[in-house]
Order: C-alpha cells, then sequence, then structure tokens
C-alpha cells in the first residue's frame, strides 16, 4: 500500500481512537501517514519488521527487499524532522531520513529477524545464501560482514540473536556444519566468529536446532526437532563458559515427540515442554529438571499425554502464572466439543497436574484457538480463530478466580476484524491491552484493536 504500493510509515494518538460499543465500529480522527517507501531508494515491504527507537534519538527503519540492489534497505530519520502540521497528498517522505545502507549480495542481504543493538552498533542475521552476520554502526559509515556462512559452518541461522552476559552473541543454525544436522555460533562485538557447537551425533546431540532460550543460570536451553535416541528430538543444555553440550533428554513414547514450542522456564530449577506428537497421538505436555552441576542428563519429573478429551495441539507459548503458581494454555483441538479450550498445569512442589479448565463451544465462546493468553490479575484474556455469534473469532477473559468465561467481543468481517490467527494480546503503557487480527476490518487485511481490562470494554 502507500503512494508507492511498497508500504509506509504512519502513526496516530490512542486519545484520538473513537469506539462505538454499541455498533462495534471505531475511527482513529488523527491517524497520518508519514512516508511512502520508495522501492529503489528507501527499500520495499518493511512486513514484521518494527521501527527501532534507539537511545540516540533517531529511529531506524529496515526492510527486506527494495533499495538499488534488491537486498533490501536500512535507513533513519528523527521525530522532530516530520511536520505533523502538514497536509499529506501524493507521494510523502521524511525530509531528513537518511539511507544508511543498501544492502547487497556481498553485505548478507534479505535481513532475517529483529536488530540486536549492543554497544552503539546494530546485529542483524542476513538470509541470503546460507546466511551472514552483520555489523552496523548506526550512522552508517561502517557495514561490516562479520561472518558469511559456508555449509560446513552453519546454513539458515534460525531464531533472533542472543547477547549473552558474557559478552558475546550466540544463535543457531538450523542445518549445515559437520553433518549438515545445525550449529551453535558466537560472535564478539569486534568481529571474532567461534564455531562452538556443531550437531553432528543424531543420537547424542540431535538434529535441526530450534533456537537457543536463555536460562536463569547463563547456559543456553533447547530443543531439536528430530534426532536422539528415537528420533522424536530431544531438550539439550550448552554452557558458553566451557563449550560443554549436554543432552537432557530424549523424547519417546509417552514422553512426546517433534518438539515445535518453546521450552520456558518455571519454579523448581525446571523447564516445561510441549509436543505435537507421540503419547497418545496427541502429543505431550512434560517437565523436565535442569541438570546439577556435574550432571550430563536429567529425567523426567513429569510428562502427561494429550487425550481427545483434553485441549490440546499448543501453538500458543505456554503462561506461566506466579500468582497461581500455574501454567496456562489453549489446545487448539479437545475438550467437550471438540473446537479447542483452556488447559491448566498446575505446581505444588514436584506435583503436577494437567486438567481442562475450560471447553469452547463454538457458537457461543470462539473455536480453534492457536494463540497465547495474556495474564493479569488471575484474569486469562485470549483470541479465538473462529466461532462466536459471529463465526469470525473472539476476545474473551476467563476469570481464575470465579471460573467464569466472559466474551468480551465477538469479532466480525467488517468493523473489528476476524481471524487472529497466531496472535498475542499484549499490554500498553496506557494499561490498555492491544491485540490484532489477520484479516477484516474496513479493507479486509486486518485490524489493530485495544480494550480496557479494568473494566472491561471495547
Amino acid at each position: 500500500g502507500g503512494y508507492n504500493g511498497d508500504g509506509t510509515i504512519f502513526r496516530f494518538n490512542p486519545a484520538d481512537l473513537t469506539v462505538n460499543t454499541a455498533t462495534g465500529t471505531s475511527t482513529i480522527t488523527g491517524l497520518q501517514r508519514i512516508m511512502d517507501y520508495d522501492y529503489n531508494i528507501t527499500g520495499s515491504s518493511p512486513e514484521s519488521y518494527p521501527l527501532f527507537f534507539s537511545n540516540d534519538g533517531f529511529v531506524y527503519s529496515l526492510t527486506p527487499e527494495g533499495g538499488l540492489n534488491d537486498y533490501g534497505v536500512l535507513g533513519k530519520f528523527k521525530l522532530a524532522d516530520i511536520d505533523y502540521n502538514a497536509t499529506f497528498t501524493g507521494f510523502t517522505t521524511i525530509p531528513g531520513f537518511t539511507v544508511i545502507k543498501t544492502f547487497d549480495s556481498k553485505s548478507g542481504g534479505y535481513i532475517y529477524g529483529e536488530l540486536l543493538e549492543y554497544q552503539g552498533h546494530f546485529y542483524a542475521i542476513g538470509s541470503d545464501g546460507n546466511g551472514s552476520i552483520m555489523k552496523i554502526s548506526k550512522d552508517g559509515s561502517d557495514v561490516t560482514v562479520l561472518r558469511t556462512f559456508y555449509q560446513n559452518e552453519g546454513s539458515n541461522p534460525i531464531g533472533d540473536l542472543i547477547k549473552h552476559p558474557n559478552g558475546k552473541i550466540y544463535g543457531t543454525t538450523e542445518y549445515g556444519g559437520k553433518n549438515g544436522m545445525g550449529t551453535i555460533f558466537s560472535v564478539t562485538d569486534n568481529g571474532i566468529f567461534n564455531l562452538e557447537f556443531q550437531f553432528t551425533d543424531y543420537n547424542r546431540h540431535g538434529q535441526y536446532p530450534r533456537g537457543l532460550t536463555l536460562g536463569p543460570n547463563g547456559k543456553f536451553y533447547g530443543v531439536t526437532f528430530y534426532g536422539g535416541n528415537n528420533g522424536w528430538g530431544l531438550i539439550y543444555e550448552y554452557d558458553p563458559s566451557n563449550n560443554n553440550y549436554h543432552k537432557i533428554f530424549d523424547f519417546i513414547g509417552n514422553a512426546g515427540a517433534y518438539p515445535i514450542t518453546s521450552v520456558i522456564t518455571i519454579p523448581g530449577n525446571n523447564l516445561l515442554f510441549t509436543t505435537h506428537q507421540a503419547g497418545n497421538n496427541y502429543g505431550v505436555i512434560g517437565v523436565v529438571s535442569i541438570p546439577g552441576v556435574g550432571q550430563s542428563t536429567t529425567g523426567i519429573s513429569f510428562a502427561s499425554s494429550f487425550t481427545n478429551n483434553d485441549v490440546y495441539y499448543i501453538y500458543g507459548k505456554p503462561q506461566y502464572d506466579p500468582n497461581t503458581n500455574a501454567v496456562y494454555y489453549m489446545g487448539y483441538y479437545g475438550g467437550t466439543n471438540g473446537v479447542g479450550g483452556i488447559g491448566v498445569l498446575t505446581i505444588s512442589g514436584s506435583t503436577y497436574g494437567k486438567s481442562t479448565i475450560f471447553s469452547f463451544n463454538y457458537s457461543n465462546h470462539g473455536a480453534y484457538s492457536s494463540n497465547q493468553l495474556f495474564v493479569k490479575n488471575q484474569i486469562l484474556f485470549g483470541l479465538t480463530n473462529s466461532g462466536s455469534p459471529s463465526g469470525a473469532g473472539s476476545l474473551f477473559k476467563y476469570n481464575l478466580s470465579t471460573s467464569s468465561f466472559n466474551l468480551i467481543k465477538a469479532l466480525d468481517y467488517d468493523s473489528i476484524g476476524c481471524y487472529p490467527d497466531l496472535a498475542a494480546l499484549t499490554e500498553g503503557p496506557d494499561g490498555w491491552i492491544y491485540g490484532s487480527t489477520n484479516s477484516g476490518g474496513n479493507n479486509n487485511r486486518g485490524s489493530i484493536f485495544k480494550f480496557n481490562p479494568t473494566p472491561t470494554t471495547t
């Protein structure tokens, strides 16, 4: 969209948002388009790349496409350079917008994931070819390719770059390395690259790592989709202080297979996981302990197979609530009516209990949620992808204290938006909760909405 069809930068004041609760319609009186992207100059299609507001006073823009070389553009501007009183007609640009870098094949190109700001520079992953790691000065005077991956040291870097307290930046590649099964790498701010670990043994290391999670002990934890003794994936620990890799757990049978969602840390020095297969063919939720010093592996603390009576196929990341000491999640299928619902894993010391706390009814509540719950003050807020009185999905809350479900809003095709697939609710600085839909709205391109959780209005 926009003048050139390459996308836009816009702004609006939340105070200008007016919602008619009787009709469900909304308007934003002060929305302003402040810049049109231009394919050859400023780039194109900045989808999923947020503007980066740096502490140096600049706002940074990143596009994965466009520029003279068609490999994307990094630019910057200051909010003070925008004349907000101007009438923006025709092609619109920001007078002070500066192109920092037009990427090409030599500088990585096709940037993947978000920028990491560290010690006055940006770090990014380029996905062209086997992938690359780039270091970019904020003024654009120095763009350094810290590493261009070769197949024997990794290919297709996956997940975001993670800054470790030791000063290094870590990441994983899904493929490549000695046996083509993936790698863990690090890079310093001055460009010293190190291939930290190679997944070379299908049984001991696993195959195809899915990114890293930094634990509270300074060690990394992750899963592989394949491999392990049973071929169904594994959970591992990597200690950057001594470059030690420890397999924590092999997925097998009733303990699940092919993990997709992220592990999360929970009390008791434990990791919680979910899988989509094995068990009773509906996946598994389980807990493994983080190994103690000197331990190379650990046994499973808890594993419970989902059945068709449970809610199962968990696509959204489970959420731990310290107030109730429990983990909450939504299943895409299952429950009393087969269209999913809300599940809980209670924690009492080393005792865990899995149960379904609410089953969705297609017409009344919504159905088929692949989204992530938002937990606040013992209330679960969530979205369903379809169903509800409108058939277009729903926004709801579930009160843990009273075990009561409330339909906040039935989404619709026109005024609100519909089908919030893989969406997450998030709290804004104003205390309101914000969400989005994939389709619907006035232009059938989706929408952004907000609601006040206390009281619950839309």
